[in-house]
């Protein structure tokens, strides 16, 4: 599988988002991890390949509340 279908893919994934700045009441917070277990069904890619396209992207991340590494995202 290219690297540009995977590209592809990631980047309609974040069509479903925006990048968010400030921790609201509105913030999702996803893991590369996680996002990447959501298209583990379509695509094989691997949490580097995430990391690049949302930094690209201009996601921020931030610790979750969790405690984890995560993305901050909201719907649109």
């Amino acid at each position: 599988m290219s690297e540009d279908f995977k590209k592809q893919i990631i980047l309609r994934y974040c069509q479903e988002f925006l990048p968010i700045e400030e921790k609201t009441d509105r913030v999702i917070f996803k893991t590369s991890q996680d996002i990447q277990d959501e298209l583990s069904l379509k695509v094989d890619v691997t949490v580097d390949d995430i990391a690049q396209v949302m930094v690209e992207l201009g996601y921020e991340l931030t610790i979750s509340p969790e405690g984890h590494p995560a993305w901050m995202m909201e719907s649109r």
